[in-house]
């Protein structure tokens, strides 16, 4: 058994899926696995992965028969894992080869819930602003801090999925194909809300969340990015009140 899985969920993904793919690839721990998830993809996206695997028997290709949505191709390219530790990386995403020799020597201590990192978001490989920053320094955050980071802070939201890693079996537990109580159908077509869950539901099962003070991974800004989604944005304010509210149900 690969001691992580790095789960890229793929549709119509041709212009970056190489570079993704390669990325993963490159990491300085060997002992991975690569789930490809694809999402019946049209163009030639599940040809290039294919191209990729055959020099590299880590990678392991999946492809739906029909487009089952976004969130439910995460889980599905999720529940493929056969390793510990898991990692989202959407296809136009990029690693930093260290990411997983900085974060699993955190996530191996049994009360560590997740390690996230900031992330570079630009128009170019690794040029950019940073994100997702909540401290200078590498630190430990307690569970009861963390939920007051991503429930009251004024950011939309502080953390992304694919800036993390936990144990696979959190990830497969808690991300969910919806939200109860949301009444939009936007969350299970854009993620936001959803995403942004896993990490109150994780964190509570644990004393403490890692914070790497270094952006290990890189977000491509382009216009078909979910994150450029005026209803992304919408979702997010909305499931931000939805978790604030109902944190002591979460809790129970």
């Amino acid at each position: 058994m690969p001691l992580a899985s790095i789960i890229i969920p793929t549709y119509n993904s041709e212009k970056f899926i190489e570079s993704c793919i390669n990325s993963a690839q490159k990491q300085t721990i060997n002992d991975i696995e690569i789930i490809i998830s694809d999402n019946c993809s049209t163009d030639n996206t599940i040809n290039i992965a294919r191209e990729i695997n055959k020099s590299d028997p880590r990678i392991r290709i999946y492809q739906n028969s029909e487009n089952i949505g976004p969130v439910a191709n995460w889980k599905s390219g999720i529940s493929k894992s056969t390793a510990k530790y898991s990692k989202l990386q959407f296809s136009d995403d990029l690693l930093g080869q260290d990411f997983l020799e900085s974060t699993i020597p955190h996530l191996i201590n049994p009360q560590c819930s997740m390690v996230i990192s900031p992330a570079i978001i630009g128009h170019e490989k690794w040029v950019g602003n940073t994100y997702y920053n909540m401290f200078l320094n590498n630190t430990k955050i307690r569970k009861t801090q963390f939920l007051h980071l991503t429930t009251k802070i004024d950011h939309i939201t502080p953390v992304s999925p694919c800036a993390m890693i936990c144990r696979s079996q959190d990830l497969l537990d808690n991300l969910h194909s919806d939200i109860s109580g949301f009444e939009s159908t936007d969350y299970s077509e854009t993620g936001a809300g959803v995403d942004w869950l896993l990490f109150p539901l994780i964190a509570l099962k644990y004393e403490y969340v890692y914070y790497l003070g270094e952006p290990k991974v890189f977000f491509l800004a382009h216009e078909s990015n979910l994150s450029n989604n005026p209803r992304t944005t919408n979702c997010y304010s909305n499931a931000k009140n939805f978790i604030s509210i109902n944190l002591l149900k979460i809790k129970s």
